[in-house]
């Protein structure tokens, strides 16, 4: 991947001799480890005619997923609809999705951006919103920068801080 640094990136079997791979399956204040097993299907955000989150078409597509066994659903992803969203739609979509969907359901949400700072903020947010893990994508755009030492840093301190699990999201 182009993306990637020229040095080898901390894998997760890495990370986890280095011990702190629990900070990633779980978040360090609710010890709960994150089964992921299933299908997790990416969810369309649709939109109105004038450019509009369509919430109510958001709704009828949640009822159609719910009877389908899924195990959870992906808002936010990497083909998702978010850079075409305001902040406030991208919270209103997680928050609606997690009020409509079955409690037996996991929501995994995006919350990555390029600084560290900008994706705890992101992931407090999408928490408070209903999420149950997030995804958190690598940084990418000063990809000489992003060293195996620049990279655990960067997930470290996201795991720390945030009240939910965190899913490292390699995009190619």
């Amino acid at each position: 991947c182009p993306f990637w640094p020229r040095t080898p990136c901390a894998s997760p079997t890495r990370v986890a001799a280095g011990g702190v791979l629990r900070r990633f399956l779980a978040a360090a204040a609710p010890a709960r480890r994150l089964d992921l097993r299933g299908i997790y299907p990416p969810l369309v955000t649709p939109f109105t005619s004038q450019g509009r989150v369509d919430y109510a078409r958001l709704q009828d597509n949640l009822r159609l997923y719910a009877e389908i066994p899924f195990r959870g659903f992906v808002v936010h992803g990497s083909n998702g609809e978010a850079p075409y969203l305001t902040q406030e739609e991208c919270l209103e979509v997680v928050m609606r999705v997690h009020q409509a969907m079955p409690k037996e359901k996991l929501l995994l949400v995006g919350s990555g951006c390029e600084s560290t700072y900008c994706t705890i903020e992101k992931t407090k947010q999408m928490a408070d919103k209903g999420a149950d893990a997030v995804l958190v994508v690598t940084p990418c755009y000063f990809r000489g920068s992003m060293t195996s030492a620049a990279l655990i840093h960067h997930y470290t301190q996201v795991a720390d801080a945030s009240p939910i699990p965190v899913i490292l999201y390699s995009v190619p």
